[in-house]
């Protein structure tokens, strides 16, 4: 069996316009800083309870963002993780 990933790292799915929907599984335990940022298209994001850390800016610029569920409690949330969501 391969190795599971633990972290979506600062800058990943940076730009990424065809990404609508996120789905983080229970291996998923970090978000970095601006890891999705400018994902312009991103409508609705799910995280499992074991999020620990939602960095600094992860969802930047992700003004289509409507929808944000966590099973489970919330993570510890860094600053400005919706900077620049238009409401």
């Amino acid at each position: 069996m391969g190795n599971r990933v633990t972290s979506i790292e600062e800058w990943t799915f940076f730009s990424c316009s065809s990404l609508t929907c996120v789905t983080m599984g229970d291996s998923i335990t970090n978000i970095g800083k601006q890891a999705f940022v400018d994902c312009i298209n991103l409508t609705n994001v799910t995280m499992s309870g074991s999020i620990s850390n939602l960095g600094d800016s992860a969802f930047e610029n992700c003004q289509d963002l409507t929808m944000l569920y966590f099973k489970g409690n919330a993570p510890n949330i860094q600053s400005y993780p919706f900077w620049g969501r238009l409401v």
